[in-house]
């Protein structure tokens, strides 16, 4: 276990964690530092799986709050999430997820026309 904030690009880290034995590898740095160390790291980590987790570790320890049982039941918490830090996350959910649906939806768009002009 490190805290993500001393030496985790350090040779020596990757060798500890290496060293391990771990067969899976949380990284729990929040994102986008979590996805940047794992791609920078990820060819010299011998760990089968590597998963980032972003707030979870912060989630199950009870430091930081969830939306209300319904909320989450329905799959809103990101609704939540965008009312009690609109900048930090305005560009993520509204911009982002649908601007990311478009692209999956003109991807199987253009997959179905494929198919039927085949």
């Amino acid at each position: 276990m490190r805290n993500g904030y001393g030496a985790v690009d350090s040779a020596e880290c990757i060798k500890e964690i290496n060293r391990s034995g771990a067969d899976i590898l949380w990284v729990g740095m929040g994102s986008p530092k979590q996805n940047l160390w794992m791609k920078r790291h990820r060819s010299n980590i011998t760990v089968p799986v590597v998963q980032a987790v972003g707030d979870a570790f912060a989630i199950v320890a009870g430091t930081k709050a969830r939306g209300p049982k319904f909320i989450q039941k329905a799959g809103l918490e990101w609704l939540v999430r965008l009312l009690r830090h609109p900048v930090r996350f305005f560009t993520r959910y509204v911009i982002g997820i649908p601007f990311f649906m478009s692209i999956i939806i003109r991807q199987k768009l253009s997959m179905a026309r494929t198919v039927r002009g085949a």
